[in-house]
């Protein structure tokens, strides 16, 4: 049984859960590129891997697997976003406790609940990608050898659970100085893989394999407790929001992500070779990413005109995008847009909250970097 940190244990019956499928889309690639994309697979006549790459990013069209969408300003959405947000940077060091404030004002009551990912422990050693995995004395789960960080929460009310990755410099306050230089290190070094590597960085594929073995326990509990099965939505800030994207196409699910770092070449053409891309308007209902203008990791000028850069590294953040205006002067410079994203989503959100119902959310410092 997963039991959070205050204890907890799920509902012996609960809603129905949305069931997330995937639909024919309109804007899908048609048959003939689809055969035509296959055969590339099949073919001997590509050497290297970067040839490949670019013939495969080429014929993805990337700009048809991703929007630009306006906030929907109705309050239920403003809050979950609020929530989503904190939730994303508790993996920074944030204290439960804000994450309990915010939702306690934007919904009237606090629901999430962190679980302990220790509780996966037999789960996820039958898995060699999680060999290494280690467990905080809150039930964070994490790998110091990669840079893997992940919080797992439980919402009641929706029966849902929500798995938070952590981005470039996450963990601190979770583990020992000396491990969080180590995750920190690899982080980074992910974050370069990512930009320039022949192959997917590994904490991707440990991403992959922890969703993939916490939706099979959920599974399983839902099954031996005869209730709904609990969906899964993926979140992250950075790196964190990169990593949510990348697992989710692969497993079919929600994700959203607060200035994601956007997926590379190798990430992208892995995504492509399990035939995870040809749904459109799938990926832009599922994945959805919240940016402050001008972050200069989500909208860096060259990308916005095509530019060498792009044409060289083809890093796209996949689905719908929703671009926020920056709301403090505080945070205003280029970084202070990346690093401190949630305080310029709440502030901005608390324009329109506050005009409803009062509330005044006074957010915290964090330690994105």
């Amino acid at each position: 049984m997963i039991n959070p940190v205050k204890t907890h244990s799920l509902p012996t019956s609960a809603s129905e859960p949305t069931i997330l499928s995937r639909r024919p889309s309109n804007t899908s690639f048609s048959r003939a590129s689809l055969h035509s994309f296959k055969q590339l697979f099949k073919s001997s006549s590509f050497s290297d891997h970067k040839s490949l790459s670019e013939t495969v990013i080429n014929k993805l069209h990337r700009k048809q697997l991703w929007q630009e969408k306006t906030i929907d300003l109705q309050q239920a959405g403003l809050s979950e976003i609020a929530v989503n947000a904190t939730l994303a940077g508790f993996t920074y060091g944030e204290p439960i406790a804000h994450i309990n404030e915010v939702e306690a004002k934007v919904n009237s009551s606090s629901q999430h609940k962190l679980c302990r990912l220790e509780d996966f422990r037999s789960a996820f050693i039958n898995d060699p990608l999680l060999a290494n995995l280690k467990f905080t004395s809150e039930g964070i789960g994490y790998d110091k050898h990669t840079g893997l960080l992940a919080a797992l929460f439980y919402e009641p009310t929706k029966n849902q659970f929500k798995l938070v990755f952590g981005g470039t410099h996450s963990g601190k306050g979770f583990v020992k100085p000396k491990h969080y230089r180590s995750l920190s290190a690899h982080q980074l070094t992910t974050d370069l893989k990512n930009l320039v590597g022949s192959s997917v960085p590994k904490l991707y594929l440990q991403t992959s394999a922890i969703v993939n073995t916490i939706k099979a326990v959920a599974k399983d509990i839902a099954i031996k407790n005869k209730v709904p099965e609990a969906p899964l939505l993926l979140l992250g800030h950075s790196l964190g929001g990169a990593m949510a994207q990348y697992a989710a196409i692969k497993h079919g699910l929600k994700a959203i992500g607060y200035s994601s770092a956007a997926l590379g070449h190798a990430a992208l053409l892995d995504l492509a070779k399990a035939n995870r891309l040809w749904d459109a308007d799938w990926i832009k209902q599922h994945i959805e990413h919240y940016f402050i203008e001008g972050d200069p990791v989500c909208n860096p000028a060259p990308w916005k005109t095509g530019g060498s850069f792009r044409a060289q590294f083809s890093l796209t953040n996949l689905g719908t995008r929703h671009i926020i205006p920056p709301q403090s002067k505080a945070y205003s410079s280029y970084l202070g847009r990346h690093s401190y994203a949630e305080q310029h989503i709440l502030l901005f959100i608390d324009k329109f909250l506050s005009k409803d119902i009062g509330i005044n959310i006074q957010p915290i410092l964090s330690c994105n970097e």
